[in-house]
């Protein structure tokens, strides 16, 4: 595969699983990475497996004012964006309350949308 040295990559959720292995993927092939997700802690260890060009940004995407930083943040052309974040509780419907699925929603659906 040919080098994405000059690309940006924005990769959510790259704090643990599928985003963190995306941001490694993206990073060994010598693209720059923006990895977003809450755990500041998280991020910061997925830049140093990547080793590469990494800035890290802690935001919460399921909030406007989360998308609004890691936008801001991502001053590039963005080539690649990677939506890894995401939240499902283990538990019955029955269980599940407004709040709970407000937030779902949040960081499933609606900050994929307004940060895209």
């Amino acid at each position: 595969m040919s080098s994405e040295s000059t690309k940006l990559a924005v990769v959510t959720g790259a704090g643990s699983v599928i985003g963190r292995e995306v941001a490694r993927f993206l990073s060994e092939r010598g693209a720059r990475i923006i990895a977003a997700g809450r755990r500041l802690e998280a991020l910061e260890e997925t830049a140093e497996l990547c080793g590469g060009d990494v800035a890290c940004v802690s935001a919460d995407l399921a909030t406007d004012e989360g998308c609004a930083k890691l936008a801001k943040d991502a001053d590039g052309e963005v080539a690649y964006l990677f939506h890894g974040a995401g939240r499902m509780p283990f538990q019955s419907l029955a269980e599940t309350d407004r709040r709970t699925w407000r937030q779902i929603l949040g960081i499933n659906l609606s900050g994929r949308l307004f940060l895209t």
